[in-house]
């Protein structure tokens, strides 16, 4: 049975383990450097307690403040730049996270007509995606549905945001665009009301089957249709609204309206054609089957369109990975890399050895 020094023993070591991690700790931060030198009118002691404060606040601000202040480089020169730039959340409004009950494990699911959005808007939009999730979970995300950064101009992940009070903030005003073209499309209040004008809140996707996100996509197409110099007049007409419902209900109501209209063309184009007949007269050749859809017909053949885009462009970008790929193995045959090139590597750090290509982007 071991003696009461030796359980002594026992009990110290730990703290002091902790003792001498706090100690380290505290000594890397008071430690004079470039940054922080001894002052001329202090010492050594003063010097050291004058920095332990400002090294923590530095430390606490690299973590809870955006990594630079503009996000986004400056914009492209006409006309390769888009007229808008809309701000997207990824969780919960591209993907989110499910409980699969068949294999008994969480899975990130795709929204349904998600790549629509993002394939249609392209054309129309500098697409960025700003989320509160960090770059290693985020990226493997972004790279399955966009793999050649084609799609999505920039990726914004935790490290752009402010975090206060336990709550991550994306402030688009940090972006480097001209607020009168920006947009930001997101569920959570706190980071909506930094920039209330420029927002569009949304509803949470939980992994709901639905193509809500039709509605999306025609209100943003609308909207850039519109060439409106400022966006924050146009969102105007949907503050504190639902834009999916507001939106789709006005579409529906002028749908509807126009289709009404066009079935009284029709049905006087085929009754003048009767009488013509009747009278022995000669007619044009009319479709008496000729049916206008309903707008939820309408809506289903409009998607069909943009899936047909969809596959369109994504088999352009499998071409381009597929070419990609063999430029980099004909590299690697041509210019084997041995143990020497690593160890040369190693000691002299990473070398450009190939032009870097601009990704492939709609214009």
């Amino acid at each position: 049975m071991p003696n009461s020094s030796e359980n002594k023993k026992t009990l110290w070591l730990p703290y002091a383990l902790l003792s001498a991690v706090g100690l380290s700790i505290l000594y890397r931060f008071g430690r004079a450097d470039e940054d922080y030198p001894n002052l001329e009118n202090e010492n050594a002691f003063q010097g050291f307690i004058r920095r332990v404060p400002l090294r923590v606040e530095d430390f606490w601000n690299y973590y809870s403040q955006p990594r630079a202040k503009k996000l986004l480089p400056d914009p492209l020169p006409a006309p390769y730049q888009k007229p808008y730039t809309l701000v997207i959340n990824l969780d919960k409004f591209i993907v989110c996270h499910v409980f699969d009950k068949n294999i008994g494990k969480w899975r990130i699911a795709k929204r349904p007509g998600i790549e629509e959005f993002l394939y249609n808007l392209a054309f129309h939009y500098e697409l960025v995606v700003f989320t509160k999730m960090n770059a290693n979970d985020a990226v493997m995300i972004m790279d399955n549905l966009d793999p050649l950064h084609a799609i999505v101009g920039y990726r914004l992940y935790s490290d752009s945001t402010h975090f206060k009070n336990g709550v991550h903030l994306k402030d688009i005003g940090m972006l480097n665009r001209d607020m009168k073209k920006v947009v930001m499309l997101d569920y959570e209040e706190p980071s909506l009301q930094l920039h209330p004008e420029n927002s569009v809140k949304i509803k949470a996707w939980n992994g709901e089957f639905d193509y809500s996100i039709d509605s999306y996509i025609d209100f943003f197409e609308t909207l850039a249709a519109s060439n409106t110099e400022d966006v924050r007049e146009y969102l105007k007409a949907y503050k504190d609204k639902n834009v999916v419902e507001d939106f789709d209900k006005l579409m529906r109501e002028k749908y509807e309206i126009a289709r009404e209209n066009q079935l009284k063309t029709l049905q006087v184009m085929q009754t003048a054609s009767g009488i013509k007949k009747w009278l022995g007269l000669k007619t044009q050749n009319t479709n008496d089957e000729y049916v206008v859809p309903t707008y939820d017909e309408f809506k289903v053949l409009k998607r069909q369109e943009r899936q047909k885009i969809v596959e369109h462009y994504k088999k352009e970008l499998a071409a381009e990975v597929e070419k990609q790929k063999k430029m980099q193995e004909e590299y690697m045959k041509e210019h084997p890399f041995s143990v020497i090139d690593m160890a040369r590597a190693l000691i002299n750090g990473p070398q450009v050895i190939q032009q870097v290509h601009l990704p492939y982007r709609f214009n």
